[in-house]
């Protein structure tokens, strides 16, 4: 049963950091820019 225990410890770590890491916005440096280019605006 340790090992179950700690495997399932284990998991909880992964998710727990995968949790952590979607919570991060990536597009915080970009489109804080006052003007977007074009490129990124058009809809075609």
């Amino acid at each position: 049963m340790a090992f179950f225990e700690s495997l399932l410890n284990l998991l909880t770590i992964l998710f727990k950091s995968l949790g952590n890491f979607a919570k991060i916005n990536p597009c915080t440096a970009f489109f804080d820019e006052p003007d977007v280019p074009e490129e990124l605006k058009a809809n075609k």
